[in-house]
């Protein structure tokens, strides 16, 4: 197995986002009186959260034993002093370390998870819709709101093209249309409308730009756009 500086820089940063993040919840647990294991972080359960810090620990732990039969190159002197700290001892795991850099302050996500309301389908949406979904949703909690409204724009273009294809069945291949034009077809032929048709052009719009303007989206644009998708996801 090879090594490479990327692969540890990764495996620090999930871990120091991991060990952060724990200390705050513990810090919002003392500060209410609430019990640690009562609470959620993000998503998930905190004994979810704890089970992942310990696959954390693991993905480390074995680079830093693949490492020693790697030479890795360009690493700070900060950086090799923290992972020879790191390093096993006579057959330990990885010792409580940990870094902090990725995430700010973990109230924030608590607070951003707060304004996202349940999206309640009539229909099954397909798997890798929900995948996708739940990756613009991770990347509002996370503060990456460009990506968020990213995401967004892919979802709609890809929910268009099937409500396209429901519409007209095989009469014609929609799958290299653009996102314009496939919001042009679904408002001329009524698949979306009012609101919903609202919905999409905006998140054309605010996708567009997250990807091209110089200007970052802030965290509202992000979760209009995730409320905008749930508008479309919701009658799909």
């Amino acid at each position: 197995m090879i090594v490479r500086k990327e692969d540890i820089i990764k495996a620090l940063s999930k871990l120091g986002a991991f060990k952060y993040n724990l200390d705050k919840i513990q810090k919002i647990a003392d500060a209410n009186n609430l019990a640690i294991e009562e609470l959620t972080i993000g998503d998930k359960p905190y004994s979810e959260f704890i089970k992942e810090g310990f696959k954390y620990c693991d993905e480390l732990d074995v680079l830093l034993e693949a490492a020693r039969e790697s030479v890795i190159e360009e690493l700070d002197e900060r950086t090799i002093a923290l992972l020879n700290s790191l390093d096993r001892i006579e057959g330990d795991t990885i010792q409580d370390y940990y870094m902090s850099e990725k995430y700010n302050n973990l109230p924030f996500i608590v607070e951003r998870a707060k304004k996202i309301k349940p999206l309640y389908t009539r229909k099954r949406i397909a798997a890798f819709i929900k995948r996708k979904y739940r990756e613009a949703i991770l990347c509002f909690f996370d503060g990456r709101f460009d990506s968020c409204c990213a995401m967004c724009r892919s979802i709609a273009e890809i929910v268009l093209k099937e409500l396209c294809k429901n519409k007209f069945g095989g009469k014609a291949n929609y799958e290299a249309e653009s996102l314009s034009s496939l919001i042009n077809i679904c408002a001329k032929y009524k698949i979306l409308e009012g609101p919903r048709l609202n919905s999409a052009i905006r998140i054309k719009k605010t996708g567009n730009e997250s990807m091209h303007s110089k200007i970052s989206k802030n965290e509202q644009d992000a979760l209009t756009s995730i409320e905008d998708i749930q508008k479309i996801l919701k009658d799909f």
